[in-house]
Formats: C-alpha cells, sequence, structure tokens
C-alpha cells in the first residue's frame, strides 16, 4: 500500500503507485532535468493552496432552497480529505501487533450494517397505483381471475425482491479493500460531503436515491464501499437481465441487487417495480477481471453532490424556467439558410425527451417536471466531479502542445491550467510536488506519449499521433469540459465574428483594432448554445444506444436558466479573462457606465401634464457596447484554447454535413449514426478525435431537430429520410458553411 499523510489542507498527499515511483526516480536520476529548469516555485513548493480549495456539490439555491440551507453548513467544507481504503489499527476499537496484523476484519466487522426495509411486501401490495391497475383489469375479467392477477403481482415481487446480507456485505468489503489498495494507489472522500449524506438520513425518512454518472463500471462497487465503510446504509441497485453468470446474480441480489425481468414491458410490472424501489459470459467477465488487476489508476476520488429534497423540488417548480418553447427547426433554419429571426431567443423544445416511453403514462406537466429535474440533477453531478490530473495533462497535451513541448513549459502550463479550474470554483483531485504530480500523470498516458531528449537538460514530451493514442487523450481531456463550457461557446462565437470580418476587409491591418458589438456576439453564442446537443449526458440511459461507448460530457444549460442567460454569462467571462475589452465611446465616457444614460440632466422631475407630452426617454440615443480584443499573449493563448476545446464536436459536425450525400435513405435512426461513424472514421488521422458514437449520435440527433431529416413509417419503426428544403444540394451546403463558422 502507498504511503500517505494528511496535508495542511486536509488533502490526502500521497506517493504514488510502485510502478509510477520508479519512473519518477528513473527520470530524475536521468540528468536529464537540469535544477534551473524547475527552480521554485515551480518544482520545490507542493500544491497547494490551503483555505482556496473550493468545495464543490452544492444543490442548486434555486431550485432547491431548503436543501440548500439546511443540509450544509460553512464549517463541513473545512473537514478536509480521507482515504478511503487506508484502514489502521486507529480506525478499530483495538491496539496492538495483531490488531495491525488484522486491521482490515476488524474494520469490516466494526461497521454498521442496516436491516433490510420491512414490510416492503405489504406496501407494495396496498400501493395506490398496484391497487388503480388491478380494478382496470377486473373490469374484464372474473372473481377467479382477479386471485390470479393478485398472485401476478406477488410474483412479480418476489422475482424483483432483493436483501442485503450483513455476512455476505462485510466478506465482500473486506474483498473489495484489498483488491482497491492493490489497483488504486487511494481513494478519496471529503469528509463534508460524508456529514452531509449523514445529516439528511437523520433529518429526512423517505428513500434515497443515488444518481451515479456511469463513468466506469465501477460506480455501483464505489458507492456501496464509501457507505459501508461510513456506516451509512447501502443503496439497492437495479441489474438488467445481460448478467447471465450463475453465480453471480445470486450474489448480486443479496447485495441488494434487483433484477428486472425480460416482461419489463407488461404494464404491471412497470407499477409494481416502480412502487418498491449485452451479455455477460463467465469467459469475458474473468476476462474483463483480469485486466482490471493488472492495471494500475492511480487516485480514485468519489464526489457526493448534497442530498435534494424532492418535496423541496416540486414546491419550486413555479419558479423553474417557464418560457415558450419551440422546435430547433424554427429557430436555427432561417439562420442557416441566409436570413435572421427573433426566434433564436426561443428555449428549445425536449419534445425527444419528453415522448419517451418511460414517461407515457405522466402528464405533460409532470413529464416536463422529471425531465428538467433529470437535467438538473446530471448537470450539478458533472460540476461537482473533480479535475484528476491526467485530465489537466490529456487536455495540455491535445489541445495546446500538438507537436510536443519541452517538460519544464509543460509542467508551468500544468500549473496554469489547474489554477483556472480552481478559480471557476471546480476541484481537482491531487495535490503534492508539482514535478511528481507531472511525472505521474506521464506514467498513466504513457500509451499516449513519447519522451525524448534534448540538449538543454530537459524532456520533450510528445503526443502520439496513433488513432488509439488520440482517443485515449481525447477522453480524459473531455471531462474538463464543463469547467470551461461557457467561455468555450462565447470563444467559438467570438471566432465566427472575426472570420466574418477578416472576409470583408479589402486592405487589412494586422494593426487595425476591430469593434466587436455585445448584441452580435450574444446572438452568435446563442446560435451555437441552440446547434450543440445539450443533452448528450442522457444518452446513456437509452439502451438502444451502446452503453460501451464513451459519453461526451457537453451539458450546457442547466433548466433554471435561460439560452439567452447562459449567453449573457459567457460573454462576460470573456471579458474576465481579458480576451475582451469594453471600448470606448467618442466622447470618452465609458460604455458600462450607466449612470449617466439612465440619471443625465434629460431626465428631470416633471409635472403630471407633462407625462403626456411628446417628449420620452425613447428620443434618447441608444447605447451600444462594443468590445475589443485584448492584446496581450496570455489572453490570445487562452482564446485559441478556449476555440479548441470545442472543435472534435464542430468539426464533427461539419464533416458530418458534407457527408449526408453519402447516406442511402430511407434509413433507420440506429443505422445511420453508425453509418456517420464509419464515414467519420474513414476521413483520416484529423478526424479521430471527432469519430466517436456520441459525437455521432449528436450530429444525427441535432440534424433530426433541425430539419435536415424527415420521419416516415417503417415496418421496423421510423425511417430517416432527408426533408424537402435539404433534398437541394446548395442548402445541404448552406447548412455545412453554417457550423464551419464557428470553427477554426
Amino acid at each position: 500500500m502507498a504511503s500517505e499523510r494528511d496535508s495542511d489542507d486536509g488533502f490526502v498527499q500521497v506517493s504514488a503507485s510502485q510502478e509510477s515511483s520508479e519512473f519518477i526516480s528513473q527520470v530524475k536520476r536521468s540528468d536529464l532535468l537540469s535544477t534551473l529548469a524547475f527552480s521554485s516555485p515551480f518544482g520545490g513548493v507542493s500544491l497547494f493552496l490551503g483555505n482556496t480549495r473550493p468545495f464543490v456539490g452544492r444543490c442548486c439555491y434555486i431550485c432547491a432552497p431548503q436543501s440548500w440551507a439546511l443540509l450544509f453548513h460553512n464549517h463541513l467544507a473545512l473537514l478536509g480529505f480521507r482515504n478511503a481504503i487506508l484502514v489502521t489499527e486507529t480506525q478499530t476499537r483495538y491496539r496492538g501487533w495483531l490488531a495491525r496484523r488484522l486491521c482490515y476484519f476488524l474494520f469490516v466487522v466494526g461497521r454498521t450494517v442496516y436491516p433490510d426495509v420491512p414490510f416492503l411486501e405489504h406496501r407494495v401490495i396496498n400501493n395506490a397505483r398496484v391497487q388503480e391497475v388491478i380494478m382496470e383489469n377486473l373490469c374484464n375479467i372474473s372473481d377467479q381471475k382477479s386471485h390470479h392477477n393478485m398472485r401476478n403481482v406477488l410474483g412479480i415481487f418476489h422475482q424483483i425482491q432483493a436483501i442485503i446480507s450483513p455476512l455476505l456485505l462485510r466478506l465482500t468489503s473486506w474483498v473489495l479493500l484489498k483488491i482497491f489498495n492493490w489497483v488504486f494507489v487511494n481513494l478519496q472522500v471529503h469528509r463534508g460531503q460524508i456529514e452531509m449524506l449523514r445529516k439528511a438520513r437523520e433529518k429526512y425518512d423517505g428513500p434515497f436515491v443515488f444518481l451515479p454518472l456511469h463513468k466506469s463500471r465501477l460506480d455501483y462497487l464505489l458507492v456501496t464501499f464509501v457507505l459501508f465503510c461510513h456506516s451509512i446504509r447501502v443503496p439497492y441497485f437495479t441489474c438488467g437481465e445481460d448478467v447471465q453468470l450463475p453465480f453471480l446474480r445470486p450474489l448480486l441480489r443479496k447485495l441488494g441487487g434487483i433484477f428486472t425481468p425480460r416482461d419489463s414491458g407488461d404494464h404491471l410490472f412497470q407499477v409494481v417495480l416502480n412502487s418498491g424501489t449485452g451479455k455477460t459470459s463467465v469467459f469475458g467477465a474473468i476476462r474483463w477481471v483480469l485486466r482490471f488487476l493488472q492495471k494500475r489508476y492511480g487516485c480514485i476520488r468519489v464526489d457526493f453532490g448534497q442530498p435534494v429534497s424532492l418535496k423541496d423540488y416540486v414546491e419550486n417548480e413555479g419558479i423553474h424556467l417557464c418560457t415558450s418553447a419551440i422546435p430547433l427547426q424554427k429557430i436555427l433554419l432561417p439562420y442557416v439558410l441566409g436570413y435572421s429571426t427573433d426566434s433564436v431567443y426561443y428555449e428549445k423544445s425536449q419534445d425527444w425527451l419528453l415522448n419517451n416511453d418511460e414517461l407515457t403514462q405522466l402528464s405533460k406537466h409532470h413529464r416536463a417536471l422529471v425531465a428538467d429535474l433529470g437535467r438538473h440533477m446530471l448537470y450539478t453531478a458533472s460540476c461537482c466531479s473533480a479535475v484528476m490530473s491526467t485530465t489537466i495533462m490529456a487536455c495540455l497535451l491535445f489541445h495546446k502542445h500538438r507537436q510536443g513541448i519541452l517538460l519544464s513549459t509543460l509542467a508551468k502550463d500544468f500549473c496554469w491550467l489547474m489554477n483556472e479550474v480552481l478559480a471557476r470554483h471546480f476541484d481537482v483531485g491531487f495535490s503534492g510536488k508539482l514535478l511528481d504530480i507531472v511525472l505521474h500523470a506521464l506514467f498513466l498516458l504513457g500509451e499516449c506519449v513519447i519522451l525524448r531528449s534534448c540538449p538543454l537538460n530537459n524532456l520533450i514530451v510528445i503526443p502520439k499521433t496513433t488513432r488509439k493514442a488520440v482517443e485515449k487523450l481525447s477522453f480524459y481531456s473531455n471531462s474538463i469540459l464543463p469547467v470551461f463550457i461557457g467561455e468555450a461557446v462565447a470563444a467559438c462565437a467570438l471566432n465566427s465574428i472575426l472570420r466574418e470580418v477578416a472576409k470583408n476587409m479589402v486592405d487589412f491591418d494586422s494593426n487595425a483594432e476591430v469593434a466587436i458589438s455585445q448584441e452580435e456576439l450574444i446572438c452568435k453564442t446563442v446560435q451555437l448554445c441552440q446547434l450543440l446537443s445539450t443533452e448528450t449526458l442522457l444518452l446513456p440511459l437509452f439502451p438502444r444506444f451502446p452503453p460501451q461507448q464513451s459519453v461526451l460530457y457537453l451539458n450546457l444549460l442547466q433548466p433554471c436558466r435561460s439560452v439567452y442567460q447562459f449567453s449573457q454569462e459567457a460573454v462576460d467571462k470573456l471579458m474576465y479573462c481579458e480576451i475582451l475589452i469594453m471600448e470606448e465611446n467618442e466622447n470618452k465616457q465609458p460604455a458600462c457606465d450607466t449612470w449617466q444614460k439612465q440619471f443625465g440632466k434629460e431626465l428631470t422631475w416633471k409635472v403630471m401634464d407633462d407625462f403626456d407630452d411628446s417628449e420620452s426617454d425613447a428620443d434618447e440615443t441608444v447605447w451600444k457596447c462594443y468590445f475589443k480584443l485584448g492584446q496581450t499573449q496570455e489572453s490570445h493563448t487562452f482564446y485559441l484554447f478556449l476555440c479548441s476545446l470545442l472543435q472534435p464536436v464542430l468539426k464533427a459536425y461539419e464533416t458530418a454535413a458534407g457527408l449526408l450525400h453519402k447516406l442511402d435513405f430511407p434509413i433507420e435512426e440506429s443505422q445511420c449514426v453508425l453509418k456517420m461513424l464509419q464515414l467519420l472514421h474513414a476521413q483520416g488521422e484529423e478526424q479521430h478525435e471527432s469519430a466517436t458514437f456520441s459525437i455521432a449520435n449528436s450530429a444525427i440527433k441535432t440534424f433530426r431537430e433541425l430539419g435536415v431529416f424527415k420521419e416516415e413509417p417503417g415496418t421496423k419503426g421510423p425511417l430517416l429520410k432527408l426533408g424537402e428544403t435539404f433534398q437541394e444540394p446548395d442548402n445541404l451546403l448552406k447548412l455545412q458553411w453554417y457550423i464551419q463558422q464557428f470553427c477554426d
């Protein structure tokens, strides 16, 4: 087990794994790194930051104000972190030589295991919705048949019923404690987040629902293990029919696993299941376990968001976004075809989500509430996820240093990007000396980089250009998108305006300053927000999409914020970064000085008779806000970095628009996505980062909402074909040009 100690900021500092430590020591002993290149403060001072660490995981204070206030106190943010897999005799009631040898066993035995929920069968049978379905069937069947119907209810209940065996739970936790210490350097959890869960358990007696992000297959194990280690009731979890291993199903059932039967389409089954709470072969499972045990995953961090009371959320539904929503076709199609409209500021309708089969039994109002709750939870969960060292390193190599970079410069950029992440109230999942962290991240990404020596007593880090390396770097770097998504969208919108200015200028002067209208920039930002899919996080919930594909974390908006609010804030962030600077007007009065505009000498008190005068404030000059570009090298570099974050998505959209004529219509939507993915793969090395299933599916979904595709009935389901507007090649070309304006 790696050695750990608690630092001053409560964060566990780790000495890395054995293989990583050997790699770091070998690099340091090679005399390839000069001491001058990593002099203080970048090499010798530990990261970091003491009391400036942000506390992540807070819920939305607008949609759940009671939960936001009652389940949090400022002292929780100061409790710091602990390593959940670091178990010594101090975590037990015993001391001595034998306690040190049996500390894992004593720790597991000392945890509290809560009994199962009592009288669950009685609650299911007497559930109002179950009784309603039974009474509906009684209208057409005899009394003898009704008894058989009740037996069906009990049969379904016993089929999905799960129990939590205390003995098996302790034994499984002991095994996981051994395995996690073998494959992980540490497993970090925040004590404040654990205390929020404990406080919520004490305050609310209702059921708790945990919503994991499905970043790996270990999500359920990690959540159950962490809760067990802190003596909190472990949750039940659902398993599908894809788990067919004969020894695994009984094991999971006694650990709280609920298996959904094959006849899950039956209405009675769905009601009973709601009131109570790929095939995997033996060879495939053994191969996955062996491959898992052979790898070293570095540091793992598990974050728990602040619990939200569903009652609190429903009571505040009146303050949720209530503006009119219209189809994307009416919002963006006029801009694609070359003329503008004010409908761009409307909200995009969510019909594809509201019409889902799982929500058809609810009213339209309740479906909208459920959809908004799901989007809100996913947005909050993605925002409270810590940024790991591999994410920052992959982001720098993928978006900033494609051609290679000196290790000393890479370390300084690593420190810069880390500080930018922290400044936006996101947390990072590492601590220690900068050089050790950088080398440890390079070790974990060893399959994607090449290290070469240079005459300057330094190392050159070169990212590989193979498809596997590019896809892996792209996958890791995607986790940083929620941090900079607002600035990235606004930067790509600014890039569109600058491209248009450069195209219209005949005699271009590099020293000339360009005045950028705030109104036009916000409009461009709104257009790009409408174009990008804001619900990509929900895709793994639908079984028709392959769950093993990587997910694009691009959830732009909270349901309680409009697209115009998001765009305004995004443009403001470009000013904070000094990418944009407020332009002064002709009389040298700052454009942001609203005092002179609102309370000038022209605006005076009038008698009542003067209110009918023809003079009005509408005759005043309309003040418009303009920006100019920042002139510093740092602002220009950061602007290019922000633009590059969305380039894989935008380039995939552009390429997909140019490949629509190669599809054989009519075609099923699932086949259309797979065919588009094949076409993206065939485009060459420059499209490796764009050729992922999630991006291809997002592009097809956006085109369908935009009116590029039109549905027609088919034998196995609806088929897609080109709409009448886009059957003309010129309009397809306009679509490609429209997307291209936001690209580099």
